[in-house]
């Protein structure tokens, strides 16, 4: 038996098999572990990361529904279901292109590109716009300089939006597949 490769357990061709090439070296172990204790690890392995790919696309479903069903669309969506005959809702404006306006089957969100798109998903959702106003929602404010200084502020413009229930509008956008 060759001191360089110790014997193998299983090994039927005598000790000195490994040492002499007969098994390509050592192709019955790797890392000291059987090659189907190896392939099983693999699996399992594999099987894992399917489990947990799935449940993370499962969460991300579950997420783009819960982010729908909160925006100004799913809301109107909601409220249209609901029997109600006015709807409201307030958007900064710079918060306009991460809001969601369509969901696919699939559950692929689709957002809008500006305002236009959002207050459109809400009318096709059986809605007509009765009116709006717009407001600057301060955040801070600093005056540097003394009583003649400057003064910084800032801020976000929010539009708020009324809307009437029009049942005759009532055509909620559909997205295909792999368009969202």
């Amino acid at each position: 038996m060759s001191s360089a490769h110790p014997a193998d357990p299983d090994d039927t061709l005598g000790g000195d098999a490994a040492a002499r090439g007969l098994l390509g070296g050592r192709a019955s172990y790797r890392g000291g572990v059987p090659f189907w204790r190896t392939e099983e690890r693999g699996t399992r392995a594999v099987e894992e990361w399917n489990r947990q790919l799935l449940a993370d696309e499962a969460g991300a479903r579950e997420r783009a529904q819960q982010e729908f069903e909160e925006s100004p669309t799913g809301r109107a969506r909601a409220a249209y279901d609901d029997g109600l005959e006015i709807f409201q809702f307030s958007l900064p404006l710079d918060e306009v292109t991460s809001v969601p306006v369509a969901r696919a089957a699939s559950g692929e969100v689709h957002l809008a590109a500006d305002i236009s798109d959002v207050l459109d998903a809400v009318v096709r959702e059986g809605w007509d716009l009765h009116s709006f106003s717009t407001v600057f929602a301060m955040r801070t404010a600093s005056v540097t300089g003394g009583g003649t200084g400057r003064a910084d502020v800032s801020g976000d413009l929010v539009a708020t939006y009324v809307f009437l229930r029009e049942e005759s509008s009532h055509a909620p956008l559909e997205v295909p597949e792999g368009n969202a």
